[in-house]
């Protein structure tokens, strides 16, 4: 037991800090088409020792105006996913409710895989976020 504890607290300190948004892929979960073509993403995530997240994301699609997802949630791992639970948002769609990402730790960068789930337009979506840490907690 005191192993188990002592190998999280080792992969929770590898996410504390504050990563910038490097790459996003958003793919049809049946046919794998890009559904991205041409759209920026940037963004920000933050985790605390505390176990606090906050992130924000923007989503820009060429003449179109510019999309912001933002929450503030508490963050557990378990079993290769970080789950989020969500506090508060800015929509409050996400309020209340928790949110898994596979995790992998490679090269400084930290990537971000949520479950295939129908995402803001309704299609079933594969997904992936890729961060670069910009700060190390002190």
């Amino acid at each position: 037991m005191a192993g188990a504890a002592r190998d999280e607290n080792a992969i929770a300190e590898k996410f504390l800090g504050t990563w910038r948004l490097i790459g996003v892929t958003r793919e049809d979960a049946a046919s794998g088409a890009n559904l991205d073509e041409g759209v920026v993403y940037d963004g920000v995530i933050a985790y605390t020792d505390d176990r606090r997240v906050t992130v924000i994301i923007t989503r820009q699609v060429p003449g179109k105006e510019r999309f912001i997802t933002c929450y503030a949630a508490r963050w557990s791992l378990g079993d290769g996913f970080v789950t989020h639970h969500v506090d508060i948002g800015a929509d409050g769609k996400r309020e209340g409710s928790d949110h898994p990402r596979k995790y992998k730790f490679e090269g400084g960068q930290l990537t971000l895989t949520p479950p295939v789930t129908p995402d803001f337009t309704g299609a079933s979506t594969v997904r992936s976020l890729v961060w670069k840490r910009i700060q190390k907690p002190a």
